[in-house]
């Protein structure tokens, strides 16, 4: 049987792939605008639209990036240990993508209250054909039952992010630009 909400994300797939273009153009480090990614340790095979939408995206129809909400950790970690993303981009002030994956893993899954309730991430997937095409995670959403030392690690973490959310014992929400 599916683990809570993910048969819900499978679903919603079709509203997630929605273009979002206002983000295009601007300089992220390690996202789209910036120079200085090294675009040969990122793989920009299909297989990691696969992952985070569930089918293949038509770029010449998409555009530069398609954004995504709702990846679970393991889909995550497969991006991420299969070189679709680099590990040590960031998209503005947040912390590197290993670091926002192991976040995501860390409190998902056994972490007591946290693994009740719903961990994912979300971000954008940009076009094979850009220098940066990779994913990049721009922030991750938790919802459900909390413990105090997530709450802390939470505002640690993220405090820095342009978007911050935080309500003990119901959810946990961050956005970088």
């Amino acid at each position: 049987m599916d683990s809570p909400g993910r048969s819900d994300r499978r679903e919603g797939r079709e509203n997630r792939s929605a273009i979002d273009r206002s983000a295009i153009g601007r300089s992220v480090e390690g996202g789209v605008g910036d120079e200085s990614t090294n675009e040969a340790t990122t793989d920009t095979g299909p297989e990691r639209e696969e992952l985070v939408f569930g089918h293949r995206i038509d770029w010449s129809v998409a555009g530069p990036m398609v954004k995504f909400e709702g990846l679970a950790p393991a889909d995550a970690r497969a991006l991420l240990d299969r070189s679709f993303m680099d590990p040590d981009a960031r998209c503005g002030s947040s912390p590197p993508m290993a670091e926002l994956v192991a976040f995501i893993e860390r409190y998902s899954g056994d972490a007591v209250p946290e693994g009740a309730g719903e961990m994912s991430a979300h971000g954008r997937v940009v076009a094979p054909d850009l220098p940066d095409g990779g994913v990049l995670i721009e922030g991750v959403k938790y919802l459900g039952p909390t413990s105090d030392g997530f709450v802390r690690d939470f505002a640690a973490r993220f405090y820095e992010a342009e978007s911050f959310m935080l309500e003990k014992d119901m959810h946990g929400r961050c956005w970088f630009a």
